[in-house]
C-alpha cells in the first residue's frame, strides 16, 4: 500500500460495537509510515477478548494479514486483543 494514498487509520471492534467514527481510536500519524494509538487499558474489561479491524481512510476496513498471530481463525477475519 503507498503511504502517500493513506490520509487516516483508525480501528474498529467489538470494543465500540464496530464504530468506524469513534474518533477514541483514530491513529495518529508520526511519519510518512507510522500511526501510533495509545489506549488506557482502564477502557477494557479485564480477562476478556475483544475482535477489531484496521479502517483506513475511513473506509477500508482491512482484514487481518494471513501471517497475523492474534486473528481469529474462519470467520470475518479479524485481529484479537485479550485483555489480562
Amino acid at each position: 500500500m503507498d503511504p502517500n494514498l493513506v490520509k487516516s487509520i483508525s480501528i474498529a471492534g467489538s470494543f465500540d460495537n464496530w464504530n468506524p467514527k469513534d474518533t477514541n481510536y483514530q491513529l495518529v500519524r508520526k511519519n510518512i509510515e507510522t500511526f501510533e494509538l495509545s489506549v488506557p487499558k482502564s477502557k477494557f474489561e479485564k480477562n476478556k477478548t475483544y475482535l477489531f479491524k484496521f479502517i483506513i481512510n475511513k473506509t477500508g476496513w482491512m482484514e487481518a494479514p494471513k501471517n497475523a498471530l492474534n486473528s481469529e481463525v474462519g470467520g470475518d477475519q479479524n485481529l484479537i486483543l485479550k485483555m489480562e
